[in-house]
């Protein structure tokens, strides 16, 4: 038997735009030459960011483009799910920021995710904040990584406000209701925290 390794062009391609203030844009595309890169099994995607930056839960959005170029909008839990600094993820990069995203029925088709990440630092700093990340995929055991983009953000300053919210359900009648779950939404309507 003989063995080569073949490269697949267009299998990833990360990019992001400037910052605007502390938050930085990406687009992750993927399978640009709509390959069927499974075998029917999930289709695992993932974003190993620097400390200094943080993925924004309900910023994700995932369309599926097919070979006549229509797009569908993919349904969280439906066609994809996400976890963000699960433990299991961390185990092997303890000091990295882990995005993991599943399409759990690929397609020949291109997939592009779009989110937003934000640049962490101290309040009241005015030190550049230096960050970076790697996007890449995981397929037949192998590892297909997008270049790593380094960059510093210089000559920013934040200064922030702590807030609290406090929300308390009541019934009908007046009487507050306990264990009951909130959720807090961003203006498109993502999920950022349940409590």
């Amino acid at each position: 038997n003989t063995y080569a390794s073949v490269l697949l062009p267009g299998v990833i391609e990360k990019q992001d735009e400037e910052p605007d203030g502390t938050i930085v844009k990406y687009n992750i595309t993927v399978n640009e030459t709509k390959l069927n890169l499974t075998d029917g099994s999930s289709l695992f995607i993932y974003d190993e960011m620097s400390e200094t930056l943080a993925f924004m839960r309900g910023s994700l959005f995932i369309k599926a483009v097919n070979e006549a170029g229509n797009q569908v909008l993919l349904q969280e839990d439906v066609d994809y799910v996400y976890t963000y600094n699960d433990p299991e993820d961390l185990k092997n990069h303890p000091d990295r920021n882990v995005l993991k995203v599943e399409i759990l029925h690929p397609q020949p088709v291109t997939y592009v995710l779009d989110y937003n990440t934000m640049l962490i630092m101290e309040t009241g700093t005015d030190k550049p904040v230096s960050y970076d990340n790697s996007a890449y995929v995981s397929l037949w055991g192998d590892k297909i990584s997008s270049v790593i983009s380094e960059k510093v953000q210089p000559h920013l300053s934040v200064a922030s406000n702590a807030f609290k919210v406090f929300v308390h359900k009541l019934s009908e009648t007046g009487d507050s209701l306990q264990g009951a779950k909130f959720g807090l939404h961003n203006d498109r309507g993502g999920l950022i925290a349940v409590g």
